[in-house]
């Protein structure tokens, strides 16, 4: 079977934020991220820990709420670049930057980027801050006499900073560049980690690098881990950042849902049963439990007037209904998709991916085509007709979903094709 994904890629997963959302390949036309608003100096914002403020900041992108955030990390950048170059202030301007570096990561995925499509200004943007993210963590570490607790942080952001640009290397077709930001960022987070343990975060960097090797496998699973599968080790990093309310529990928990969905389809776990705890049924079953606690913690009903949804979880659930065969409730997901996508585009003047909504109605068509082939009246030459062209959707390259990995998308898009093809031999089309 011939398919290729809507996003051409196959990043080392070694990014400490969540491992499907990043990867700037190409560039677009200039496009300015969203209009900034001045910061409010109100003790709600401005004058809580940088720590709150991103936890905050976390939250708001799952609402797509971005403009005050830039605002404010922007001046907290100016204010700390102009202060005196202590110790404290140093490492508060390295969180800033980092900070920012990793609110561009969110903005770039809820404008879907893919290897085709990117904003040249949120990548420079990116690029920009996420290298000095990994200075200044580089010039902190080079003082005299640094403490513990001082250097273990400084070691949780070069870590971070150096899975980021190994990412970015990696589009930008560096490859040995990237293996070798790859590498340093594995050991500076365990560096942390030994330090001072109590970093929850440098768990999910962790975690991502060691399932997303494994998974991948190949050369750079070869290079990176000895060609060892440690997926396992890498779920159980993510889930202790999860239980532990990690900063960054939102994008963990976004993170192992799909770990968990993409282990469902594994190849590698076709004869696993339970008690193994890569064997579908309990990978499932941890899927849907954690699905539905992202949904239960983070978008309570009415919590954000005018909210329309979040993509992701929409996704998510797309997903796992179809696994589950459960295709109608799939279809309203797929249906949400498009509703989130046109709020982004027309409410927020976001420039979103195009894509996006083409790849949705081509998943909702999918639902409605399995919905239908299972009754009576869906047994006609004219569900044949579209059954068929689905197919050769499909293998001419399209995609139902955008999917940052090529392999686990491919294996994604398997499942849709062979459900397609049985559904074609049950109607003898």
């Amino acid at each position: 079977m011939k398919h290729s994904s809507l996003a051409h890629r196959f990043p080392l997963c070694i990014s400490f934020a969540i491992a499907f959302s990043l990867v700037f390949l190409c560039a677009a036309k200039p496009v300015a991220p969203p209009a900034e608003k001045p910061a409010s100096k109100t003790p709600v914002l401005a004058d809580l820990s940088s720590d709150e403020m991103v936890r905050r900041a976390l939250e708001d992108s799952l609402y797509y709420d971005y403009e005050k955030w830039f605002a404010l990390f922007k001046d907290k950048v100016r204010e700390l670049e102009s202060a005196p170059p202590t110790l404290e202030n140093k490492m508060e301007l390295m969180k800033y930057y980092f900070f920012l570096a990793g609110l561009y990561t969110e903005y770039s995925h809820t404008l879907a980027f893919t290897s085709k499509f990117s904003v040249a200004s949120v990548k420079k943007d990116f690029g920009f801050y996420i290298k000095r993210t990994k200075a200044i963590a580089q010039e902190i570490l080079d003082r005299p006499g640094l403490g513990e607790a001082h250097k273990a942080d400084a070691y949780l952001y070069l870590g971070a900073s150096e899975g980021y640009l190994g990412i970015f290397e990696y589009g930008a077709g560096n490859f040995i560049r990237a293996l070798v930001n790859g590498f340093q960022a594995d050991n500076h987070l365990e560096q942390a980690l030994e330090i001072k343990p109590e970093l929850l975060d440098a768990h999910l960097g962790l975690g991502i690098y060691r399932y997303g090797n494994s998974r991948l496998g190949g050369m750079g699973n070869f290079f990176m881990q000895g060609g060892k599968d440690r997926r396992r080790e890498g779920v159980l990093h993510v889930e202790r950042a999860i239980k532990k309310d990690a900063l960054t529990r939102p994008l963990a928990l976004k993170t192992l849902v799909w770990f968990y969905i993409s282990e469902q389809i594994n190849p590698k776990n076709q004869n696993l049963k339970p008690p193994h705890p890569m064997s579908k049924k309990l990978c499932r079953n941890r899927a849907v439990q954690l699905i539905k606690i992202f949904e239960d913690v983070y978008f309570k009903p009415g919590a954000r007037d005018g909210f329309v949804g979040n993509k992701d979880l929409a996704m998510m659930k797309a997903i796992q209904y179809v696994l589950d065969g459960e295709y109608a409730l799939a279809g309203k997901e797929f249906e949400n998709i498009v509703s989130i996508a046109k709020y982004l585009k027309q409410e927020k003047n976001y420039p979103v991916n195009p894509q996006l909504i083409a790849t949705a109605l081509q998943g909702k068509l999918f639902c409605d085509l399995m919905t239908g082939g299972s009754s009576s009246k869906g047994k006609s030459r004219r569900s044949c007709v579209k059954i068929n062209q689905q197919i050769d959707f499909l293998d001419g390259g399209g995609s139902f979903v955008d999917y940052d990995f090529k392999k686990i998308q491919s294996e994604i898009q398997d499942v849709f094709h062979d459900k397609l093809t049985r559904l074609s031999g049950d109607l003898n089309c």
